[in-house]
């Protein structure tokens, strides 16, 4: 009986994968809940140059995750994370 032997990089990319879908999250969380100032910056000191380095990572975190979800061909993961972008945007024109 021969047992199939994981390589390092092999486990490493669900890993990745759910490091990227957690700042994701995290991201998305962030830009929906807490307060950004536009001419002056918010109670919590968060201005319009702090909400565009979000969005930048959060762009970033949902390309890559999705393009590690196509190569591992794992579909719910990327369909997930498209559904997370879409209540992101929902949220954000809805304040």
């Amino acid at each position: 009986m021969t047992h199939a032997m994981s390589t390092p990089q092999q486990a490493a990319t669900p890993r990745l994968l759910t490091g990227l879908v957690a700042m994701q999250v995290l991201a998305a969380a962030i830009g929906a809940f807490v307060p950004f100032g536009f001419d002056r910056p918010s109670e919590l000191g968060l201005d319009f140059g702090h909400l565009l380095v979000l969005m930048v990572v959060y762009g970033t975190a949902l390309l890559l995750g999705l393009l590690v979800a196509a190569v591992q061909r794992r579909w719910a993961v990327a369909l997930l994370q498209l559904a997370l972008a879409a209540a992101t945007c929902w949220l954000a024109m809805g304040k």
